[in-house]
C-alpha cells in the first residue's frame, strides 16, 4: 500500500511541476527586466508629458523616447516568443492565451499610440499634453485591464496548484 501512495504523490509532484514550470515562465517573461523596459518608457512619456505641461515648446529628447519605444518593442517580442511557444496547461484558466493578450495590447500601443505620442511631441503643435492624452489614457487602459485579468488567471493557477508566489 505504501507503494501506491509513493507512486501517486510523485505523479501529483510531477503534474505540479509542470504547472510550476509554466508559471515561472509565464512570470519571468511578464516581469523583471522585461516589465523594467518597458515600465521605464511609460515613466519617460509621463515626465516628457509633465515638462510640457509647463513649456509647450520644451525640447525633447524624442531619440531617447524612440530608443526606449524600440527596446521595449524588442522586450515584448521576446515575450511574445518565449511565452507563444508554452502549451497552455489548463485550458480552464487560459493563462498562456490572457498572458499574450497583454503581449497584444502592448504591441498595439507601442505601434500607433506610443508612436503618434512622440510624433506629437516632435511637432509645433500647441496642447501637447491634451492631444498626447488623449491618444494613450484609452490605450493605457486596456492595457491596465487586460494585465489585471492575465494576474488574476497567474494568480489562480497559483491557488489552484498550490505554488508558491512571487
Amino acid at each position: 500500500m505504501s507503494g501506491l501512495f509513493l507512486f501517486l504523490s510523485c505523479q501529483q509532484n510531477t503534474k505540479a511541476s509542470k504547472e510550476k514550470a509554466f508559471c515561472d515562465t509565464i512570470h519571468l517573461y511578464s516581469n523583471y527586466e522585461i516589465k523594467e523596459i518597458q515600465q521605464k518608457l511609460i515613466d519617460e512619456m509621463s515626465k516628457t508629458l509633465d515638462k510640457i505641461g509647463v513649456n509647450n515648446d520644451e525640447k525633447i529628447d524624442t531619440k531617447y523616447l524612440r530608443d526606449l519605444l524600440d527596446s521595449s518593442r524588442k522586450a515584448n517580442e521576446l515575450s511574445r516568443e518565449k511565452i507563444s511557444s508554452l502549451k497552455e496547461v489548463d485550458n480552464e484558466i487560459n493563462l498562456r492565451r490572457k498572458s499574450l493578450d497583454v503581449i497584444t495590447a502592448l504591441e498595439s500601443a507601442y505601434n500607433n499610440e506610443f508612436e503618434k505620442a512622440i510624433q506629437i511631441f516632435e511637432s509645433h503643435n500647441m496642447n501637447k499634453v491634451e492631444k498626447v492624452s488623449e491618444i494613450l489614457h484609452s490605450k493605457l487602459l486596456e492595457i491596465k485591464r487586460v494585465r489585471d485579468i492575465a494576474n488574476e488567471s497567474h494568480q489562480e493557477m497559483l491557488n489552484k496548484y498550490n505554488l508558491p508566489g512571487y
